[in-house]
């Protein structure tokens, strides 16, 4: 078993966890630092569990009981080429919609238990959703830029009911459009991973940040192959995220632990021959992590931290995006 390192300290006064103090470079060496604690909120219980599954050609989210594997559930009303998932904590499922010839993109929001859109967020033409998440009742969207030759990353911001963004905060300019991910962390700080372009084709980067600022905080992942839209950060500030270290013996696409405010892996999660990982999303409690095979149609749940083998779901023979999972019906 291996322990989680971390880099960031609380502060007595702060109201939130500022994460400025992930980067490592600001820490003496060999100074100590005290850990992220796990905060209290609110998580299921594992028999009340649901994996939620964007499968993308079948343009439906698939709905499991994760400890049997049976699907108890289908989402197709307004699930449009689905990319990635969110849970609010009331239990409304968010889908980001890339949209295809026969209609735009869009964010539809889901009731729990329910099958029909409760709302629906237009994205602008020129641009894809990739990704969501809700902090204090707004949703950021993760939007994909498709009107230039040059590809642009942004969040864009809604209030609740609003069809319209308050506001669009640009991702750094060498970010590229390559399957990228956006998360919210348990401190409510929103993180972005994206390929970086470059000649080599062998960086990533993490953009985070923390609330009541929209000042980027960055690091960047040296020769590393940014994989499959997967990105998870636990309590502690580490960093989960698809992709192959340059130079591995790595065979396809699997998820790497970045401890935090370091930019070199400490661990592969999964193993060699697992394929090509998509989609990742933690259980309850963060006592497990489940990954999609993109193209194998398997849904995999792994022990966290220990990444021991648990449970393997036998999915459709699709390519699977996002993983969400909540509490059910």
């Amino acid at each position: 078993m291996r322990s989680i390192t971390t880099n960031c300290a609380l502060t007595a006064s702060a109201t939130s966890v500022i994460l400025g103090c992930f980067l490592s470079a600001t820490l003496s060496a060999g100074a100590a630092v005290a850990p992220r604690q796990r905060p209290a909120f609110p998580q299921a219980h594992r028999s009340e569990a649901r994996l939620y599954a964007a499968v993308q050609p079948l343009n439906e989210v698939l709905i499991y009981d994760p400890t049997s594997g049976t699907v108890v559930g289908t989402i197709s009303s307004g699930v449009n080429t689905p990319y990635g998932l969110f849970l609010d904590r009331s239990g409304h499922l968010y889908v980001a919609n890339n949209g295809s010839s026969s209609g735009p993109s869009s964010v539809t929001v889901y009731a729990r238990s329910a099958s029909n859109p409760v709302a629906t967020y237009p994205i602008p033409m020129n641009e894809l959703a990739r990704g969501e998440v809700v902090r204090h009742g707004r949703i950021f969207v993760l939007v994909q830029d498709r009107s230039t030759s040059m590809c642009h990353l942004a969040i864009e911001a809604y209030t609740q009911g609003s069809a319209t963004p308050y506001r669009k905060i640009e991702l750094p300019q060498t970010a590229n459009c390559f399957t990228p991910a956006i998360t919210l962390d348990s401190h409510h700080d929103i993180y972005v991973s994206y390929d970086i372009g470059s000649a080599s084709g062998t960086m990533a980067g993490v953009t985070w940040y923390a609330p009541g600022s929209w000042k980027p905080n960055s690091l960047t992942f040296n020769n590393f192959n940014y994989g499959n839209d997967g990105l998870l950060v636990d309590a502690a500030g580490n960093v989960l995220i698809n992709g192959c270290v340059t130079g591995s013996t790595c065979d396809g696409i699997n998820v790497w632990l970045f401890p935090a405010g370091q930019t070199a892996p400490s661990e592969q999660l999964t193993p060699n021959s697992f394929g090509n990982a998509s989609g990742v999303a933690f259980g309850p409690g963060e006592t497990s992590f489940y990954v999609g095979d993109i193209f194998g149609g398997a849904i995999y749940e792994y022990s966290y931290p220990q990444d021991v083998l648990v449970n393997t779901i036998t999915g459709p023979s699709y390519v699977i995006r996002g993983l969400a999972v909540g509490k059910g019906p």
